[in-house]
């Protein structure tokens, strides 16, 4: 940790990061997505790992510095490292932000196979057809399980092919460097040239015209080509001249891209490069533009605009899977305040592209160095990290366990291979309890611990005949192992319910439930019924759920938007938010197949959008206080779900649920990310009052239990007690109850003290509590930070509070309002924003830019003792940080700074 705080150099901060996150993945309990964050640790240089010296000398636990690390740790995204390439059992290599592993050697061709972690690894063959796991299989075990098995076969021999020992000559389907030389071809028929480093192929290659994203074809680009070169082109025929495909290369790139602009509400200027028409379907027509960055996105199409014209744009959404990506644009909202990027022709690739000198060739073209040595050392250390990793549901789980045995393979590091092998076969036993597949006792190649051994053991004895002479042995035989004898008393539940069914009935599937959440695996639980094989999964599990409609009832008893869009789609969302998230999919069967009758699924829905939109939107607006859209298709109606999840759901979490057509506008599916900071409740409507959390439990969702919330608690964050004091403050808020703030260590008055209050409100990003203190008879602000300990009492109070807004410096008196306008230097600046975190937060014309090197801060306060000691601490002695311009409160605030330094000099 030292280390870290104090590295300058990007090479040992980056091997430092890794060691840091390597001892973590032994120490803590905590579930961080610590791959994800080794992947960009071997990927780009950091700029700041996320925490200090300070926090470093304070801090009590690793946990709260990979908690920092992970949200707070600022990587250069632009200064990457060089690929690193490794190549024995199979091949490895690992840039930009992504990993791909292949059982064949790095000079043969692959295909994808599978991939974790949203994609950043992918793992590929050397036979799509032999090889390929199908994606209807990436969720069943054993089809996962016979892929590894076939993965681990063809990685043997791997190890045994020898390279070539001359350059590379060229192989279908294989991936190369390519450098444009050229366009030819005549008007509207132009085509590319190239040629490819690093092979024996020395004659002009072409590249492939073809759609690239939706809407975005070769030719759009070729304004934008230079002599550049592109990495990752793949050889798609070999017959002369060979032609190659950049499509893949140009997905990666602009989807991440993409995504990182819409997250960052990017604003920026975009070239209409083509319009779409669609058979006289305006609804379907589309602008084709082409962005500052160089990516392909489409917008709806508004009047006046035409080919050539460059306009302003932002990313609305970035859809679609494989290499059928959508990126959607729109005009920015009117208020937007960000200088839109501009369009210029000269870099709008540059992002993509490189030039020769800058790209490393590690295909067998050089001979090992010292540097392959340190390679291979880092891609050890990622594999033993991925190992440890149990973030996301048991089977991405089980993935990652697998792919870090595969990893460590290639790498050498055979304590690991067999450590990940063996802890994710003894995971592949318990999935498969829970898709209800007999467990294997003996297992072979891998060392299971005693605990692990025993268990599978105990598992063997699900076979559907529950013995109940072997199930009483085995109870006796797990005495002393709680997990063990549990299950085994659940599976005499079974014996004694088979022999005597009239006197004791116990249901398979719902002691099968119980087996799997003491296992850990419930959300893969599939019930006692073989799943269908629809278009959008294999049925209903933790993280994926079906419903016919958003307004008819299940159970035929008509439309009911409440009972059925708040209680039975929503329900299931406020599940995916307290667990894993996942996605909830809207005009689909049982099977996840899109209904096609006219008065079913989505069209049946808009259908009676038609008939009573009228009455809903006036109930509807009443309640959210703007008017809402009509749903006509996929579109609108996705607009109108964005409004019904505000009623039901806090602010805070609306950014986790995002309802979007399905690919082929035949469904609509609500992706669901999980709750990083709070746990979630469905409230019955924007008065968040008694609100009910919800989790998944297997395909099911249920209220949380106390204890679930607790332990969800510790999933969220487990590094500090102000995150638990949020939780049941707010609880205390919903249900108007008092509490007592334990031993609250008061500023003013020097004492430690019991204060009882009436929680009103969570002010300053959830820092400080408003609350009515019942002692002194007034409201009062509280800082959670200097409370021990929280009280919920159980009597309630009836009587309504006016709530608190802090201003940036936290003072809260809603009787006072001073206004107050400022000048500030660099330094001044960084004081405010290092010092009061709602600084970043303030809306644009209250702290904003007017000069490089100066700003203004233009606002209202409830006090001034704040704003007084940062004045001083900025303008004392020669410093002159701080300028005070001219309100109406200006000289009030001269005055009171005045007296405050004379009191000082005092």
């Amino acid at each position: 940790m030292i280390y870290l705080a104090e590295t300058r150099s990007r090479k040992l901060m980056r091997s430092h990061s890794l060691l840091l996150i390597e001892f973590a993945s032994y120490t803590i309990s905590t579930e961080y997505n610590l791959s994800e964050l080794a992947i960009k640790c071997l990927s780009y240089s950091i700029l700041d790992p996320g925490f200090s010296w300070t926090m470093i000398e304070t801090c009590t636990c690793t946990d709260m510095l990979i908690y920092k690390m992970i949200s707070k740790c600022i990587f250069d995204t632009k200064d990457k490292f060089p690929k690193i390439s490794l190549n024995t059992a199979g091949s490895i290599n690992i840039y930009d932000g992504c990993i791909s592993l292949s059982s064949a050697p790095i000079w043969e061709p692959s295909v994808k196979s599978l991939s974790v972690l949203d994609d950043k690894v992918e793992i590929c063959t050397r036979k799509e057809r032999d090889e390929r796991l199908k994606a209807t299989d990436s969720d069943n075990v054993q089809a996962i399980e016979s892929f590894a098995r076939t993965f681990m076969m063809t990685q043997g021999y791997s190890r045994k092919v020898k390279a070539p020992a001359t350059l590379r000559s060229l192989n279908l389907g294989g991936k190369y460097v390519i450098r444009i030389e050229d366009c030819k071809g005549e008007q509207g028929e132009e085509y590319l040239i190239c040629k490819t480093l690093g092979t024996k192929y020395e004659d002009e290659c072409e590249i492939k015209e073809e759609e690239l994203v939706k809407g975005t074809y070769v030719s759009h680009l070729i304004p934008y080509f230079r002599e550049d070169c592109i990495d990752g082109a793949v050889l798609v025929d070999e017959e002369e001249p060979p032609l190659f495909s950049i499509k893949d290369a140009y997905i990666r790139y602009a989807k991440k891209t993409a995504e990182e602009d819409c997250a960052n509400k990017r604003v920026f200027e975009a070239m209409i490069t083509d319009i779409f028409r669609y058979n006289g379907d305006s609804e379907r027509d589309r602008l084709i533009l082409i962005s500052d960055k160089g990516y392909g996105g489409l917008m709806r199409i508004r009047d006046g605009y035409k080919v050539g014209d460059i306009i302003t744009v932002t990313v609305v959404s970035v859809r679609g899977s494989g290499d059928n990506i959508f990126i959607n644009l729109d005009e920015p909202d009117f208020y937007h305040f960000t200088k839109p990027s501009k369009f210029n022709p000269e870099t709008v690739l540059n992002g993509f592209v490189s030039n020769e000198d800058s790209v490393v060739n590690t295909a067998s073209m050089e001979k090992r160095t010292d540097a392959d040595s340190v390679s291979l050392e880092l891609v050890r250390q990622f594999g033993r990290i991925m190992s440890r990793d149990n973030s996301g549901s048991s089977i991405e789980t089980y993935k990652k366990k697998l792919t870090a045995s595969f990893i460590s393979n290639i790498a050498g590091d055979e304590k690991n291979r067999i450590g990940s092998l063996s802890r994710a076969t003894f995971l592949n036993q318990c999935l498969r309890v829970a898709e209800g597949i007999p467990v294997k006792e003996r297992q072979t190649d891998v060392v299971l611990t005693e605990d692990e051994a025993r268990m599978l053991s105990v598992l063997s004895h699900i076979d559907g005949k529950y013995d109940m002479k072997s199930v009483a042995a085995l109870i006796q035989n797990t005495e002393g192992y709680e997990k063990e004898n549990k299950i085994a008393r659940l599976l005499m539940a079974l014996a004694m319910s088979k022999s005597m069914p009239d006197e004791v009935k116990t249901k398979e599937s719902e002691a099968r439930k119980e087996i799997c959440r003491i296992l850990g695996v419930q959300d893969h639980f599939k019930g006692t019924t073989e799943k269908g094989g629809g278009k959008y999964g294999l049925g209903e599990l933790a993280n994926v759920e079906f419903k016919s409609s958003y307004i008819m009832r299940n159970d035929g008893k008509g439309a009911d938007i409440d009972f059925q869009g708040r209680g039975q789609v929503f329900e299931a969302v406020c599940g995916m938010l307290n667990a894993d998230g996942g996605c909830v999919y809207i005009g689909v069967n049982n099977f996840g197949d899109p209904l096609t009758a006219e008065d079913k699924g989505i069209k049946g829905d808009l259908k009676w959008f038609d008939n009573n939109f009228s009455t809903l939107k006036l109930s509807r607006s009443r309640l959210l206080g703007h008017p809402i859209p009509q749903p006509k298709d996929l579109d609108t109606y996705c607009l109108f779900l964005n409004d019904e999840k505000s009623l039901y759901f806090k602010p805070s979490v609306l950014k986790n649920i995002k309802p979007v057509p399905t690919e082929d506008f035949d469904a609509i599916r609500i992706e669901v990310t999980p709750s990083e900071f709070e746990i979630v409740k469905l409230y019955k409507d924007n008065t968040w009052e008694k609100g009910v959390a919800y989790v998944r439990d297997g395909e099911e969702t249920v209220p949380m239990t106390r204890i679930e919330q607790e332990r969800r608690l510790m999933k969220l964050r487990s590094v500090g007690k102000v995150e638990q004091f949020i939780l049941t403050l707010t609880e205390a808020i919903d249900h108007q109850s008092k509490v007592i703030l334990k031993d609250y260590a008061s500023s003013n008055s020097n004492e430690l003290k019991d204060r009882i209050v009436v929680p009103i409100n969570l002010v300053y990003n959830n820092e400080n509590l408003w609350a009515y203190d019942l002692e002194k008879k007034e409201p009062r602000e509280f800082r959670l930070a200097r409370i021990k300990e929280i009280e919920v009492l159980p009597e309630r109070y009836t009587h309504s509070f006016s709530e608190g807004k802090a201003d940036i410096f936290r003072w809260i008196n809603p009787k006072i309002d001073y206004h107050v306008k400022l000048k500030l230097k660099v330094s001044a600046l960084n004081t405010l924003i290092e010092n009061f975190s709602n600084a970043k937060n303030m809306p644009a014309d209250e702290l904003y830019q007017i000069s490089p090197e100066r700003w203004i801060l233009d606002t209202h306060l409830h006090g001034w003792g704040a704003i007084v000691r940062f004045y001083v601490g900025n303008c004392g002695g020669s410093k002159k940080e701080i300028e005070i311009l001219d309100t109406e409160d200006s000289d009030a605030l001269k005055e009171e700074i005045r007296k405050y330094i004379a009191a000082v000099s005092c």
